[in-house]
């Protein structure tokens, strides 16, 4: 193994260096991560609006806690638009589990937000890895100080950082002394962990939950009157609303299936509170024509995509009227846009299209769609995304290929964690007979171990 030219990577002052001697560079592709979804078509909740006008002027986190599809994000995106207010939008994943992944990530996001300040915010690297809490508090306040009053900070998908990770105490450490004109909002299915409970009992939480999320009698009339032009009858609305409790995923999906079909009162009567969306979205996808079918299967295996991402993957034509039908008609598609659009799925609707995937095509299918998929996330920038696909289609050869293509850059990064992880996903006897998959286990181990 040829190591000349190679500047040891752990000096400090974040002077990170490559195999060429060269400062390590990337390509930033758009990154729907830290991208706010458009709230194109979305349902205004003037009610929830209220809500969170009542607590923006006070230091507190406003925590969003409801089940899937009850329309958290939809609310937020909202919220921004209408009020107009400056934001960064971190949209969390089970990667932010590694500190550094996360305080990567943010750098982009404030860089983004205020492009005007040429100094960067540091990188989690391994000189601070034994002063966390510290680094935490001091990374944003520098956050802080350079966004503009007002200005809110959204992290979305909370509950998607394991428990067990430090990810949690950092954040309830930075986030300690919030500036007046500055408000923080998590979203999340699940109530904030534990380090939380101090700020919680200082009355430094505000908690807006399940039941005020529930879509009331009021707004359902008036979703159905925007979506839907022309008077149900006033016994279904009641017993629409009735049997999904107020869910928004529900309701959406039962007005999709009623501009399709006549749906009695009756039929609803039959299906269970927790089969609503299943029911429902399978209805609505069976009436769709054949090539729409396997276009959404096929880009399901996609967490994000632009139109040509889709087209490369499905060799299906118009892949952007389709996107912007379902984006347009708010069915569980959001766009981000950055300097193109971006689409994804909504979680429950992008499950229900892998379950259908799993059960209506082949092994080899999926194989391929997945190998696929994976290599055109990875040309995106995505390498994440592209890592998990290719460990689900047990692609041994790709994932070696990804980490030795992405390790040093991910070490500039301070993202040692993920690396670690990286490699373990890959067989002993793999890694023992690869030179430099030994190499960068040992880098990821050497500041910690």
């Amino acid at each position: 193994m040829d190591m000349r030219g190679f500047v040891y990577p752990f000096f400090p002052g974040d002077r990170i260096y490559g195999i060429t001697g060269t400062r390590v560079k990337e390509k930033h592709a758009s990154i729907a991560k830290i991208t706010r979804p458009g709230s194109a078509g979305i349902f205004p909740r003037k009610r929830l609006f209220r809500l969170l006008d009542g607590v923006k002027d006070s230091s507190v986190i406003i925590s969003i806690v409801s089940p899937p599809g009850s329309g958290k994000t939809s609310l937020i995106t909202s919220y921004v638009d209408d009020h107009r207010i400056p934001c960064i939008w971190y949209s969390l994943d089970e990667g932010d589990a590694d500190i550094g992944t996360f305080f990567y990530y943010t750098g982009l996001a404030a860089k983004k937000a205020v492009p005007g300040k040429k100094k960067p915010l540091p990188l989690f690297t391994h000189e601070y890895a034994r002063g966390i809490r510290v680094f935490s508090k001091r990374y944003f306040e520098s956050l802080f100080s350079r966004v503009p009053v007002p200005f809110l900070l959204v992290f979305d998908n909370y509950q998607e950082v394991p428990l067990s990770s430090m990810f949690h105490e950092m954040m309830s450490q930075g986030l300690s002394d919030i500036p007046s004109g500055i408000n923080i909002i998590i979203s999340s299915r699940k109530e904030l962990p534990l380090p939380f409970s101090r700020m919680r009992a200082n009355g430094r939480v505000c908690s807006i939950g399940r039941d005020d999320m529930r879509f009331t009698m009021d707004e359902l009339t008036e979703l159905v009157r925007l979506k839907m032009p022309g008077k149900l009858k006033d016994r279904l609305l009641h017993h629409m609303h009735d049997k999904a409790d107020g869910w928004a995923a529900g309701l959406v999906l039962m007005l999709e299936s009623l501009k399709r079909e006549k749906i009695e009162c009756e039929s609803l009567e039959r299906i269970s509170a927790d089969k609503i969306f299943g029911y429902f979205a399978y209805e609505v996808f069976r009436k769709i024509d054949e090539e729409t079918q396997k276009f959404l299967l096929m880009t399901a295996f996609l967490p994000a995509m632009t139109k040509k991402m889709a087209e490369h993957l499905t060799g299906v034509n118009g892949c952007e009227r389709i996107l912007e039908n379902l984006s347009r008609e708010n069915y569980f598609t959001e766009t981000f846009f950055e300097d193109r659009p971006v689409y994804h799925y909504h979680p429950l609707f992008r499950e229900f299209l892998l379950s259908e995937a799993m059960t209506s095509l082949g092994a080899g299918d999926l194989s391929a769609i997945r190998r696929r998929a994976a290599s055109l996330l990875e040309e995106a920038g995505r390498s994440d995304d592209a890592f998990q696909l290719l460990r689900e289609s047990g692609d041994i050869a790709g994932l070696a290929r990804i980490i030795r293509n992405r390790a040093e850059l991910m070490v500039s990064q301070g993202r040692y964690q993920t690396l670690l992880r990286w490699l373990n996903a890959v067989p002993e006897k793999v890694v023992a007979g690869d030179p430099w998959l030994l190499y960068w286990k040992g880098i990821c181990r050497l500041p910690f171990s």
